[in-house]
C-alpha cells in the first residue's frame, strides 16, 4: 500500500541504471505498473487513489526500454573504473565545459567492474556526497568507508562515474 501525496503537476526526468537483461526490465516495468491501480493507494494528502494511479499510468506509459544499445542515452562522460580513495574527494575532471544535469556513481569490488555494481547516492556522514561543477565531478568519502549505504559498506573498491549534460 502506498500513501498518496500532494497534488503536483510538474514531472521530472529520472535515469535508472539497471542490468541490461530482459528479467530486470520486466521486473521494473511490473513494479511501476502496480502503481497504476487505485487499490494500491491509500489516500493520505491531496491526491485521491484514482489521481495517484493516473499519474503513474502516465509514468508507466513514458517508460522507454532499450532492446538494443541506446547510443543516444550514452553518458557524455564515463570515467572508467578507478580505485576509490578513503578520506578523499575522488574528483575527476569531465572536460564538458558545463555543469552536468545527471551523475551516477557506481561502486564495485572488482577493478574491471565484473562484480556486483552498487549505485552510490550518498555516504555515511556525507548525504550530499556526490557533487558536480562545470569542471569536475566528485564523491566524498570518510576515513573508514568509500561507500556506506543500505546496500554496501566497504572501505575499498572502485568507482565509475557516468555523467550527462
Amino acid at each position: 500500500m502506498y500513501l498518496t501525496g500532494d497534488a503536483e503537476e510538474q514531472l521530472c526526468f529520472v535515469t535508472l541504471y539497471i542490468p541490461d537483461e530482459r528479467f530486470a526490465k520486466a521486473a521494473l516495468r511490473g513494479a511501476i505498473r502496480e502503481l497504476c491501480f487505485p487499490h494500491n493507494w491509500e489516500e493520505y494528502n491531496d491526491l485521491t487513489p484514482d489521481e495517484a494511479a493516473d499519474i503513474f499510468q502516465t509514468v508507466f506509459d513514458s517508460i522507454i526500454m532499450c532492446d538494443e544499445e541506446c547510443s543516444d542515452m550514452a553518458p557524455d562522460y564515463d570515467s572508467g573504473w578507478f580505485e576509490a580513495a578513503l578520506s578523499s574527494q575522488n574528483a575527476k575532471a569531465h572536460g564538458l565545459g558545463a555543469t552536468p544535469t545527471r551523475f551516477i556513481c557506481l561502486h564495485n569490488d572488482q577493478s574491471d567492474g565484473s562484480g556486483h555494481n552498487v549505485s552510490v547516492t550518498g555516504n555515511y556522514g556525507y548525504p550530499d556526497a556526490l557533487r558536480m561543477t562545470s569542471e569536475y565531478v566528485q564523491v566524498l568519502t570518510t576515513t573508514a568507508y568509500v561507500v556506506y549505504n543500505a546496500h554496501r559498506q566497504s572501505g575499498t573498491g572502485y568507482f565509475r562515474y557516468l555523467v550527462w549534460l
